[in-house]
């Protein structure tokens, strides 16, 4: 009789620290998840970035010989971190259809005016977290044997070749007209961080490495070509992996 009431006490009592120690198991997985959450939206919050709000544009001002042209963008530069960063490079760009590769890619001199103070900026340049700088960024490239000269003067004939004859001149023109060679695309700017991390003006991470592989495509032949080709896929993979990661705060 004594034996199966001690058996039952001590049944009773396993439940019980059964019973609690669920119930920290449980307490701790939701801590834990909460902890977790809170990790994720704080580097979400601390992850760089970069945008500029354009909000003018004054182009194409072009030299009378035609080796020049100049032009500036206005517009609102902001850290859109909680973390402070520095810009190492403003990159004058304009982009394919898809921003995976480019037409012309470089920074060029460029002069920065904060208009807010009236005072000159160089690179690199340091922003405070979530700052922000109305600036006036002024370009003066030269248009010699370069993209520049297809990209803005584009009723002037492609460069580059002497025809032989008017059909060869004729054909050559059409076939440019053709792949849009003459269509004057707009010209944008690319932030360059001090991490390497580059971002379009809109703020979107691209990835640079890859632009570099499509830049220098032409220089494979035959099979180096399909190689070369595979390692931008393989580039581009590693890119999206890394970019989804950054989304949640990983990275």
């Amino acid at each position: 009789m004594g034996y199966g009431i001690e058996t039952e006490t001590t049944s009773q009592l396993v439940s019980i620290l059964h019973t609690i120690w669920s119930g920290v198991l449980t307490t701790g997985s939701i801590s834990g998840l909460i902890a977790l959450t809170y990790t994720i939206f704080s580097n979400i919050r601390k992850r760089p970035q970069f945008k500029f709000e354009q909000t003018g544009f004054s182009g194409y001002t072009k030299s009378e010989d035609k080796t020049h042209a100049s032009f500036t963008f206005q517009g609102i530069l902001s850290n859109v971190s909680m973390e402070p960063n520095t810009i190492k490079r403003i990159i004058l760009v304009v982009w394919k259809k898809r921003k995976y590769s480019a037409i012309r890619f470089g920074w060029d001199h460029c002069g920065i005016l904060d208009k807010g103070t009236g005072q000159s900026l160089s690179l690199p340049l340091r922003l405070d977290a979530r700052d922000s700088k109305n600036i006036r960024i002024s370009y003066n490239i030269p248009t010699i044997g370069n993209e520049d000269r297809k990209i803005i003067f584009k009723s002037d004939a492609p460069g580059g070749w002497v025809s032989r004859n008017w059909i060869e001149s004729y054909w050559k023109t059409l076939v440019f007209r053709i792949k849009g060679t003459y269509k004057q695309r707009p010209y944008e700017i690319a932030i360059l961080d001090v991490n390497d991390n580059l971002f379009d003006m809109y703020g979107q991470l691209c990835s640079r490495k890859e632009i570099d592989q499509h830049w220098v495509t032409g220089n494979y032949y035959d099979y180096k070509r399909w190689l070369h080709n595979c390692n931008i896929v393989m580039t581009r993979i590693r890119f999206y992996v890394r970019r989804c990661a950054r989304y949640f705060g990983f990275f």
